[in-house]
């Protein structure tokens, strides 16, 4: 009898303990997923400083979009992530904010195709003149399989990841004369940027490219030096090219974009619920700046021809047909067999 009231107090004592520490157990749990919990709030809660700089004039389409971008963000965050803009070069050219947004000094950051070919070599095509059809179809490809690869290269060589591509503006030419197709610009001296691309360009196009820094254009038109020059509506009109030149012909030979990115190692500091918002935020001032900068290329026609320029739309496919034969020639062998075709008929 008493042997059996011990087995019976034992089994009650086992009992009680098994409780306990199923107990103990659920309430550890319930602090560590409580810890846990706090811990991806306290992620999500934390202040952001986000530094941004560029080259571009801060009344450009372009930072009228990274205002836009600062606002969005700094309300829809009710202020806990802020944004410090600094356009117009005031923290260095392109090669130091690179540099700056390489380090981490800067957390965002943005540059064109060109730039950045020199990491990413398959960039380059994107400069090519005819590339692209029109904008949409610059922002598909970029936004495509294709895009993506540039933007791998990008990552793995200098540690910044891109979130969005923006609409920097289309290339157009002004010229002393009339030009409706590429034998028109036979001997014709047209200025392109410095680089073995834009010569060929130049020389896709039918001209005789001269490379010259952007400052010396204005005296070269004046003194005869050059015939022509190639660059957006809006870059045309700032520096007041139009008062050296008598036509301009929208040949449409560059869509331009810009390329948003942000430093690798701030990227995976943030929580994915800043991540989203960073975007969504990117990709909502990239749409308005592009509306800004098609409104602005479009009163710019107006402005032109009320100040004497005539404005002309050449024979497009005459060049797309010239500049696709000169560049498949002389560069498939660096870009791989069929990569620039693979674009246009993207």
């Amino acid at each position: 009898m008493k042997k059996r009231s011990l087995l019976l107090l034992l089994s009650v004592v086992f009992l009680c303990l098994v409780i306990l520490t199923a107990c103990s157990n659920s309430d550890q749990s319930a602090a560590l997923s409580e810890q846990q919990t706090d811990g991806s709030s306290q992620q999500e809660e934390k202040s952001i400083n986000i530094r941004w700089g560029n080259v571009f004039a801060p009344e450009m389409p372009f930072n009228q979009g990274t205002r836009r971008f600062k606002e969005l963000v700094e309300t829809e965050s009710n202020g806990r992530i802020t944004v410090d803009l600094f356009p117009g070069a005031q923290l260095g050219n392109n090669n130091e904010l690179m540099g700056m947004l390489t380090e981490g000094t800067n957390q965002m950051g943005n540059e064109g195709g060109g730039f950045l070919a020199q990491w990413a070599p398959k960039f380059l095509v994107s400069e090519a003149v005819y590339a692209f059809r029109d904008i949409d179809h610059m922002l598909k490809v970029m936004n495509s399989e294709i895009g993506q690869e540039m933007f791998d290269q990008l990552l793995e060589s200098r540690g910044v990841r891109v979130i969005d591509v923006w609409y920097y503006g289309t290339r157009h030419i002004s010229a002393k004369k009339l030009i409706n197709t590429p034998e028109d610009l036979q001997g014709v001296k047209m200025r392109v940027p410095d680089g073995p691309l834009y010569i060929e360009n130049g020389k896709a196009l039918g001209a005789n490219p001269t490379p010259m820094t952007l400052s010396e254009v204005y005296m070269a038109l004046h003194t005869g030096v050059i015939d022509a020059q190639e660059n957006p509506l809006p870059t045309i009109y700032q520096n007041k090219f139009h008062e050296v030149q008598d036509y301009i012909i929208l040949t449409g030979h560059n869509y331009n974009f810009n390329v948003i990115m942000v430093n690798e190692e701030f990227w995976n500091s943030l929580s994915k619920s800043d991540q989203d918002l960073i975007v969504r935020c990117v990709k909502e001032a990239g749409e308005y700046q592009k509306q800004i900068a098609l409104q602005e290329e479009e009163a710019l026609i107006s402005i032109f021809q009320e100040e004497g320029i005539t404005i002309h739309t050449p024979d497009i496919e005459a060049f797309k047909t010239r500049a696709r034969e000169h560049l498949v020639k002389r560069f498939a062998s660096e870009w791989g067999e069929g990569f620039y075709e693979s674009i246009q008929n993207f």
